[in-house]
């Protein structure tokens, strides 16, 4: 061991541990006699802290020139790169080695074969023990085609042995015109001297469809002297079953783009899986969305059964949905594995769990969330998914979840026109009236009368300010809330003045609200204007509750106090609210970020807003 400054010494232990002895460490090799030196092991090494560093070229050059006769020279490389290794054995290094101390083994084995002490494997034996194990069909052919090798593993002709099929050609090993296209092709290769790459082949065998992929190339003496040809058959039928399976779940994706809602969504996606012979049993949870029905569940898919449907399962092939998994998956928003000991993993563990894996244990189910929509499920009744299947999954949920966002988006778009499109009704309606009560009151102004002014200008402000926050909701879909605080009382007053009649307003003094003052006053007026359409004497009262503020009138109402859409344009116009204001006075506490809610009786009508910061 040439070791010139340490860096060899574990390797040194290592082997003593493993009984290679004598070992002698030296600096240099100078001084080292030729007699009893069965190899030599230098270092190259680079400079590491306060270690310098070692050119194992430089040193096997010293070396070789320090005995007359050189014993073998190899070198132990301390270097990352591939591409030093080659230099080295391009310069006439014997050996070069980077096997770490650990393992013991193979380091002695390494140097025993540099010392000339491991016996060589003769290559007919190796290539015998080659054809025998190799679990693929591989094949040496003579120019005329016949089988010269072949190894023990092939997809034909299994009952036959080794020694029976070498000799035979494809005439007697394979039915129909097969033979002929084979020597035609082997022919046209040899005569060109190319090589025929993976090749795919594909046929069909008791009413399954199989593939192989083919290999063939000139072999050649070691004169160059053309033999005939070597090649390999491997069986990729499970590899394009999964390619197969891949473009019918892109395929089949497409009926999820046009689906119109997402109940379809739903039925497509079960309807996908069971159509896809790689995916197992399925369950689809949907998520209420917009506060509109209930979260639901779908089920289907399955490896049993024709249309493959849990419910039509024999009770063994039944799968016990674990409705916890679910719910973790949705709100944690991670994808859970289910593992075949019981336990439920995220993506970490599961790989920590691959790390252990015996060959019977894995995944037999999986849990992925559709972001905000829901989670899709899959499992197995049955033995273990494969990660194909699992990667299956995973482009199908990608699938289901970017449908799902399209078609919240344009909801979202058909709901903003449908806004815009009412918007443009009430507010029209709210500002005709409004610019008709100006009118006349200029028209009194001009008639004389002291107050009809301020009236005027009282009304103009607030259709300025009726369209100002109208034309923000339609387009941003909310409204400024503010961060001020605004005194309830004079927020009432300041709506009462637009209002045409002899209203009384009795408003709770004390209290302020959160809110932008313009949208506050705004939603007041649109109240008190419809308690003054029923009755321009009612009396409106202002009071706080808990996180909010009420109002009650004692104005006749023409609502329907068991209806649920009171708040509705629909309502409005049907039941002779044909203003819609207690729409647009749910529309704009929307907007604010409140929960608006109205209780009507014969002798009024009570609306409270909740979700406002009221002190």
């Amino acid at each position: 061991m040439v070791d010139p400054d340490g860096r060899l010494e574990p390797i040194t232990e290592a082997l003593e541990l493993a009984g290679i002895e004598p070992i002698r460490s030296v600096e240099r090799p100078a001084g080292v006699p030729r007699s009893n030196v069965a190899a030599v092991l230098g270092i190259d090494a680079p400079a590491s802290g306060t270690l310098p560093k070692q050119d194992g070229l430089d040193l096997f050059r010293r070396v070789r020139d320090h005995f007359d006769s050189p014993p073998p020279i190899a070198l132990y490389v301390l270097r990352s790169e591939r591409t030093r290794i080659n230099e080295l054995l391009d310069a006439g290094v014997d050996d070069v080695i980077r096997v770490p101390p650990k393992r013991e083994a193979l380091l002695t084995a390494r140097i025993e074969r540099l010392c000339g002490l491991d016996p060589v494997e003769p290559p007919e034996q190796q290539l015998e023990s080659m054809l025998e194990s190799y679990p693929e069909t591989v094949y040496i052919k003579d120019r005329e085609g016949r089988f010269v090798n072949i190894s023990g593993h092939s997809l034909d002709n299994r009952e036959m042995t080794r020694p029976q099929r070498v000799g035979l050609t494809d005439y007697e090993l394979f039915p129909g015109d097969l033979p002929d296209r084979l020597y035609e092709e082997e022919q046209e290769l040899l005569a060109r001297e190319e090589t025929l790459f993976e090749k795919i082949e594909h046929w069909v065998e008791d009413g399954d469809d199989h593939w192989v992929s083919t290999t063939k190339a000139p072999r050649y003496d070691a004169d160059g002297e053309l033999l005939g040809l070597v090649g390999d058959v491997r069986d990729v039928t499970h590899l394009k079953r999964q390619e197969h399976a891949l473009a019918a779940l892109h395929q089949a994706s497409r009926r999820l783009i046009r689906a119109d809602d997402r109940e379809e969504i739903a039925a497509v996606t079960i309807d996908i899986v069971a159509g896809i012979d790689s995916l197992p049993a399925a369950r689809l949870v949907l998520d209420a969305e917009d506060g509109e029905g209930d979260g639901r569940a779908v089920e289907g898919g399955g490896e049993t059964g024709e249309d493959k449907r849990i419910e039509e399962r024999s009770e063994n092939g039944e799968i016990a949905w674990d409705e916890t998994s679910f719910e973790r998956a949705a709100t944690s928003g991670e994808t859970l594995y289910l593992a075949d000991d019981g336990s439920v993993l995220t993506g970490p563990q599961r790989r920590e769990y691959e790390d252990t894996w015996m060959p019977d244990r894995g995944v037999v189910g999986v849990r992925l969330p559709l972001g905000e929509h829901g989670v899709l499920g899959i499992e197995t009744p049955e033995g273990l998914l494969e990660p194909f299947t699992i990667e299956l999954t995973h482009i199908l949920a990608a699938n289901v979840e970017a449908v799902l966002d399209r078609q919240r988006q344009e909801r979202r778009v058909t709901r903003q026109a449908d806004r815009i499109e009412q918007f443009a009704r009430i507010g029209s309606h709210e500002l005709r009236n409004n610019l008709q009560i100006a009118m006349g009151a200029v028209e009194r102004a001009l008639a004389g009368e002291d107050e009809a002014g301020e009236q005027a200008l009282a009304t103009l402000e607030r259709m300025d300010r009726l369209t100002s926050q109208l034309m923000t909701l339609a387009r941003t879909g909310s409204m400024v809330r503010g961060n001020g605080q605004v005194d309830l009382s004079e927020a009432a007053g300041t709506a009462a003045e637009s209002i045409d009649g002899d209203l009384t307003v009795l408003a709770d003094t004390s209290a302020t609200v959160q809110a932008d003052p313009d949208a506050l006053v705004e939603v007041l007026s649109v109240l008190f204007r419809n308690v003054a359409d029923r009755d321009p004497a009612a009396t409106i009262e202002i009071g706080v509750i808990d996180e909010g503020f009420y109002v009650t009138d004692d104005a006749p109402t023409r609502l329907d106090p068991d209806a649920s859409d009171l708040f509705e344009p629909v309502y409005s116009e049907t039941s002779g609210e044909s203003d819609g204001s207690l729409y647009l006075v749910s529309v704009l506490a929307e907007a604010l970020d409140w929960e608006v809610s109205i209780t009507a009786e014969d002798s009024g009508t009570r609306i409270a807003f909740e979700g406002v910061v009221v002190d």
